[in-house]
């Protein structure tokens, strides 16, 4: 998961318009929590037992501000006591996590991460005071595996627990890193051959077509070489993996279609030998490594790959192989750490290979680095 993103602090009541562009996007999932603070006194509780709601309810937007990607509300309740102990006030509270409610509107299918409902940290506590009972905890939404294009916007329509005043935000998402579109158009045939997210259940999905309509493109020029009927589905479209997968790319090598992606941070490869109608049995090519670029060698059968084990950064070379019954297996051939990308940014990255000369153009916190090598990747300068 990414690091947790701030939004502008709420005040104690919901009128408040809350809302700014989530980062790390496009991003395969999200998640977001609220952070509660609320001041009660004793003399408005009594003495006893009191219940009250913690409800938070958002929205997701496309970036246009308008078309509604995501709407959910979360609520938590939680019991206060108010006990007298002879001149001496005792407040103790608890959150009922059990009894969590999460209402999804939008979309109406969807897949989380365990569960959607949500939970608490901490799940309760006491405080010593003469008058006031304060209670402080963070409410956790689940992990929602939906897909968010770049520049979603995330809104709070709606909170009932203030946080006037206070000099920390009350209000973080964080996404699960990845998506976008991956692809090539051949010259050949002028189709468009593109890998995207899965925008119903999980993994990646392959896409190809010569109107670009019938992917599912828009805008004034979307396609201006036909006058015929717009396609209303691709020409071919597929399913290449059900994995959940963070990082991919699309290369053909030998003219068929591989897709290299991460999947539980292990890189992962499969080869379809009939243009992406269907997709052979996944190759695990390595393990605890963080894809990052990859371009095919001049025999067109060759996967140069770079990315990151751990805090090293390691090339890959890996080539197409056919098995006795014809079916075509990227396969892992040779390992090594280049010198010159100690500091390699982590994240998806831009490799080419051209006239035996490695050019690698990374995006390091929004700086562009360029890196030569001219020795097979051994060394960057």
């Amino acid at each position: 998961m990414a690091a947790w993103t701030d939004y502008k602090s709420l005040t104690n009541k919901s009128r408040t318009k809350v809302q700014g562009t989530i980062a790390d996007t496009p991003a395969l999932g999200f998640g977001y929590k609220y952070s509660v603070l609320a001041v009660f006194d004793q003399v408005s509780l009594g003495f006893g037992f009191s219940q009250q709601t913690a409800k938070l309810r958002v929205q997701i937007l496309a970036p246009d501000e308008t078309t509604v990607l995501f709407d959910s509300t979360i609520s938590l309740r939680y019991t206060l006591v108010t006990l007298d102990l002879g001149g001496v006030t005792l407040f103790t509270w608890n959150v009922d996590i059990q009894n969590g409610a999460a209402v999804t509107t939008v979309p109406e299918a969807f897949l989380t991460v365990a569960t959607e409902q949500p939970n608490a940290i901490p799940g309760g506590g006491s405080d010593y005071t003469d008058n006031d009972c304060i209670v402080q905890f963070d409410l956790y939404s689940g992990l929602y595996l939906i897909p968010l294009p770049a520049g979603a916007i995330f809104k709070v329509k709606f909170h009932n627990e203030g946080m006037a005043g206070l000099t920390y935000l009350p209000v973080q998402t964080t996404v699960l890193p990845g998506g976008g579109i991956e692809g090539t158009r051949l010259m050949q045939d002028g189709m468009f051959r593109l890998v995207r997210v899965a925008t119903t259940g999980t993994g990646l999905r392959f896409i190809a077509g010569c109107d670009v309509r019938g992917l599912g493109a828009s805008g004034a020029a979307a396609w201006d070489f036909s006058t015929s009927a717009a396609p209303t589905t691709p020409q071919v479209e597929s399913l290449v993996t059900e994995r959940l997968a963070s990082a991919y790319q699309l290369v053909y090598l030998r003219q068929r279609p591989t897709v290299l992606y991460n999947a539980g941070r292990n890189l992962w490869a499969q080869t379809s030998d009939d243009d992406g109608a269907t997709w052979g049995m996944a190759t695990e090519l390595t393990t605890g490594f963080d894809f990052t670029a990859a371009d095919i060698g001049p025999d067109g059968g060759t996967v140069y790959v770079i990315g990151k084990r751990g805090n090293t950064t390691k090339c890959l070379i890996c080539s197409l192989e056919r098995d006795a019954a014809g079916v075509s297996t990227l396969r892992l051939s040779e390992e090594f750490e280049p010198a010159g990308l100690e500091d390699l940014a982590a994240g998806r990255q831009f490799l080419k290979l051209q006239n035996g000369v490695f050019h690698l153009l990374t995006d390091n916190a929004g700086s562009m680095v360029y890196y030569r090598s001219e020795d097979g990747m051994r060394t960057f300068q």
